[in-house]
């Protein structure tokens, strides 16, 4: 019986481990970051300069829109922040940005309230739009929108850098 014991006894051991090891629990958090190249103008005068997407207008504001482009591992239902980065460089407009939804169908959707930069003041920005969607919107598509004024008179264009998304 000892000898039955000290056979069992490593093997159940190693039983134990390898189960262990084979079902590993992902503590890690969940990112994705999407470079404004990745991202479409749809208005305004698109200017691809300095590592950032510029708006080159000097008479209409620029809007961009970015997908997040989802996965069986992060969809859009996983995620807790979204944060827009660039440069603002007027001192008499804000850059603007909010999360926007559309369902499946093409039927409906809608938007998330909107966050700014202040008017006057300009420099690097990093705003951080409420994500408007949830599970209740999980086979909907979503998207970040941002808006960029028009290039000063004094030359100074906005810019957007990028969009990180996290869980």
């Amino acid at each position: 019986m000892n000898q039955k014991m000290r056979f069992i006894g490593p093997f159940l051991l190693a039983s134990i481990a390898g189960a262990i090891l084979a079902n590993p629990v992902d503590a890690s958090a969940l990112w994705v970051r999407k470079h404004a190249s990745g991202c479409m103008a749809t208005s305004g005068k698109a200017l691809d300069k300095d590592w950032s997407i510029q708006n080159d207008s000097t008479t209409s504001a620029m809007t961009i829109v970015c997908t997040f482009d989802e996965s069986d591992r992060f969809n859009h239902g996983d995620v807790a922040s979204v944060t827009v980065n660039g440069e603002d460089g007027s001192s008499g407009d804000e850059v603007t940005a909010r999360t926007c939804h559309i369902e499946q169908t093409g039927t409906a959707g809608g938007c998330g309230a909107l966050v700014s930069t202040t008017v006057s003041g300009t420099g690097s920005y990093s705003l951080m739009p409420v994500p408007d969607w949830g599970s209740s919107t999980s086979g909907d598509y979503v998207y970040t929108v941002v808006e960029l004024p028009a290039k000063t008179s004094s030359g100074s264009r906005s810019t957007l850098r990028g969009v990180t998304i996290t869980d």
